[in-house]
């Protein structure tokens, strides 16, 4: 899932490693991490909408 959001984040543009989101503070925790690793990788296949 971490190098899920890496590879979301670097896409985007933003300059991030793995390092830095170890250490960063996520709202929403874990879960949210989860549902954002979900919805790019929706998003990267093409899906319209996110995961329920």
């Amino acid at each position: 899932m971490l190098a899920l959001l890496v590879a979301g984040l670097r896409g985007g543009g933003w300059p991030v490693t793995e390092a830095d989101l170890l250490s960063a503070r996520i709202a929403g925790g874990p879960l949210a991490a989860a549902r954002a690793a979900a919805l790019l990788l929706a998003r990267a296949f093409g899906a319209e909408e996110g995961p329920a």
